[in-house]
């Protein structure tokens, strides 16, 4: 853990080291247990799809871990600042 990068009504997003593959990562945590069956559903229908793409211009999406209570997402870290800073 590095710092928080953001927080929303997902989730939050972390600043990682990810020493297994020597890189920074985003890591996405979702408290699953407040959400509802379909929306568990939709948000694993996504991630699987997110997991495939494969694009210079779009985040990589790296790894997802799941325990009862939480669904952990490991994505490509951009430095960049938020998307609403770009825009």
């Amino acid at each position: 853990y590095i710092k928080r990068i953001g927080s929303g009504m997902e989730g939050t997003v972390d600043l990682v080291n990810d020493l297994k593959h020597n890189r920074l990562a985003a890591m996405k945590t979702v408290v699953i247990s407040s959400l509802k069956k379909h929306e568990i559903e939709l948000m694993t229908q996504k991630e699987k799809m997110a997991l495939d793409i494969k694009c210079p211009t779009i985040i990589e999406f790296y790894e997802i871990e799941e325990s009862q209570n939480a669904r952990i997402t490991y994505m490509e870290y951009a430095s960049g600042g938020t998307l609403k800073e770009y825009l």
